[in-house]
């Protein structure tokens, strides 16, 4: 008896139908009943009774059944922590990154890392920090959303993304007296590195914009999708507004220039240091061919 069977006659207890539970494993229904007529000369006991067109457990079916989805769950527990302990045998790829960066690559970037075969270990960090961390070796890798120009670091690099940052703003409000149009709507925030919102917060002070409202968008998405809608106004990048109908930047307030950059150093491992290649080349198809689907923030 193996853990197939015992899902079978779990499901004949579920559908309280031969035909219907065989369905629901592609089997025929007297291939089915093969296996309940087997089991149940082992154990020497009936396991269903017949009741009009239904099966139902008999005593001994209950305990069987009840065991049986014991036994099933022990199995999947067991699976589950034996790939915990394979995983957690491979070796460890340090990465870094801002909380922005964190969401989208656990989102995003994660699902496309198995065939590496090295355990990537995630750490939030302040880019200050994580630049810190790279150079005294505690960290592998950091990805940096720098808002300006990219300064000279102390490792390698590689950009990831780079776009300019401008006030995005309806397009009829430029149509119009569009300070006072402003005015009554919500301005949109991100929860963004502490770089984007200073660049924001003086971008807004240059135009003299006083927001009345502030809310948290989700990510550009929406924002972009409110903005268009008339309802808020938010900075977001000069590719996104050029893509998006009823967008326009906003040209009193000034812009600047963000840059995604994966900063790094060769590990010491040498399978990690064969693995990072490989993750900066995921990293930078996931940017060219769309699929991360919002800049960071």
């Amino acid at each position: 008896m193996n853990t197939q069977v015992l899902e079978y006659l779990i499901a004949i207890s579920e559908e309280h139908s031969l035909t219907r539970a065989a369905e629901r494993f592609y089997l025929s229904q007297p291939s089915l009943s093969h296996h309940l007529a087997n089991v149940e000369r082992e154990l020497g006991a009936k396991l269903f009774r017949k009741e009009g067109r239904a099966l139902w457990p008999t005593e001994e079916g209950v305990i069987f059944i009840n065991k049986a989805r014991a036994i099933l769950h022990a199995e999947a527990q067991a699976r589950q922590q034996i790939e915990a302990l394979r995983v957690q045998a491979r070796p460890c790829l340090r990465l870094c990154m801002d909380t922005a960066e964190e969401a989208w690559f656990r989102q995003k970037v994660q699902p496309h890392l198995e065939r590496l075969q090295v355990r990537i270990e995630c750490t939030r960090l302040p880019a200050g920090q994580a630049l810190t961390a790279l150079e005294q070796g505690e960290q592998d890798l950091a990805l940096l959303l720098v808002c300006g120009p990219p300064p000279q670091l102390p490792c390698s690099t590689r950009t990831l993304w780079q776009d300019e940052i401008a006030l995005a703003v309806p397009a009829a409000a430029v149509e119009k007296e569009a300070h006072a149009a402003l005015t009554e709507l919500c301005y949109l925030r991100f929860d963004a590195p502490s770089a984007w919102d200073a660049q924001a917060e003086q971008s807004l002070t240059g135009a003299g914009i006083t927001p009345h409202m502030v809310c948290t968008a989700p990510d550009q998405t929406t924002a972009s999708e409110m903005v268009a809608a008339g309802h808020a106004f938010a900075f977001l990048p000069r590719a996104r507004i050029a893509a998006g109908a009823g967008l326009a930047a906003y040209p009193a307030a000034p812009a600047w220039q963000a840059t995604l950059l994966a900063c790094f150093s060769t590990p010491e491992h040498p399978i990690c240091a064969e693995a990072l290649p490989a993750l900066l080349e995921v990293l930078q198809q996931i940017v060219e061919h769309g699929l991360k689907t919002d800049t960071p923030d």
